[in-house]
């Protein structure tokens, strides 16, 4: 369904860390408002984060939908918030039509992140395979947590605001102490690279205020297409991905998606960089007049996928008991 576009593209890096790197994809897959509209439905609620203020929806979905799958149906508890969801605003009839979309999308982020060309989520899997035994580990074990950012429909006005948020660092996108151990082992009984464990040194050198050794950070993989084309409009629409250490923007702008260009992504080190989406604007045409109101629905869809340490474990340890 989705194909790689072959592009020349410089990473942007801090003394060695590579902690972004995108790429255009040519697509057939047609993603439309009817689509943004039902998963916009199911989840009204945009996801309250301590870490950003955001623009626009926000939601963790996988894990709403594993959550929801053990409630009983039709009974809401007295608290509202449950792990990534509101039992008093998530219409839970509408869940499970979401669900076909759901898996098709982040099935393209978990090929985009394994062929991305970071090296961390097939170390986690190879030293699980080899001292834990976990034969069938996968790379949606290790960043199993599905990102779905939707604009905010601005009843009063009428218009679509797209998404946007601050600048912020993605905490929690690691592994523990334990999985890094785990990883480092296998690193040193095992595979006995000093080039690998040189990168790690630098990476803790460099990232000192966020990482400390064991921990080793999880990349988030996002991708962003375009909802419906500002151009029919007479706008253009000008939008970026910005990771601000590393002084790059990538340009998820109109002008960028084509007829060969139907999906941006990008593989990004969350925990170790500022990053932010930003504010989007349109430029009409004729006369040069910018604002930030989308004409129609010309504004960007993402999703994407992102990693922790607290299902890993879980995992972990269904895998141990099954086999035992």
């Amino acid at each position: 369904m989705f194909e790689i576009a072959n592009i020349n593209v410089q990473d942007p890096h801090i003394d060695g860390t590579v902690v972004f790197r995108g790429q255009n994809f040519s697509t057939n897959c047609h993603i439309g408002m009817d689509d943004v509209a039902l998963v916009m439905a199911a989840y009204p609620t945009t996801f309250q984060r301590s870490i950003t203020k955001n623009l626009g929806t926000f939601h963790m979905i996988q894990e709403r939908q594993s959550n929801m799958a053990s409630r009983s149906m039709g009974v809401c508890g007295k608290t509202s918030e449950h792990h990534y969801f509101n039992d008093n605003s998530t219409n839970t009839s509408l869940v499970p039509l979401t669900s076909p979309l759901m898996n098709a999308l982040l099935y393209v982020t978990e090929q985009v992140q394994d062929s991305s060309g970071q090296v961390l989520i097939g170390l986690i899997k190879m030293a699980f395979r080899r001292l834990r035994h976990w034969n069938n580990i996968r790379s949606d074990d290790v960043c199993p947590y599905g990102i779905v950012t939707c604009p905010r429909h601005d009843r009063k006005k009428g218009v679509l605001e797209s998404f946007s948020n601050c600048g912020h660092r993605d905490a929690t996108d690691c592994t523990d102490e334990a999985q890094g151990s785990l990883v480092f082992a296998y690193l040193q009984e095992v595979v006995n690279s000093t080039s690998v464990l040189d990168y790690f040194c630098r990476m803790y050198a460099t990232f000192g205020d966020v990482l400390v050794r064991p921990i080793i950070p999880l990349p988030t993989t996002c991708a962003w297409k375009l909802i419906e084309d500002p151009d029919q409009f007479g706008f253009n629409h000008i939008s970026y991905f910005v990771v601000v250490e590393a002084g790059t923007a990538w340009d998820l702008s109109s002008n960028v998606f084509t007829k060969d260009v139907g999906i941006i992504g990008g593989t990004f080190l969350g925990k170790l960089v500022e990053h932010v989406t930003s504010c989007s604007l349109y430029e009409e045409q004729s006369s040069g007049w910018v604002t930030t109101l989308c004409p129609g629905n010309a504004c960007n869809f993402a999703w994407g996928r992102s990693g922790g340490s607290q299902r890993l474990q879980r995992s972990s340890r269904i895998t141990s008991r099954i086999r035992r």
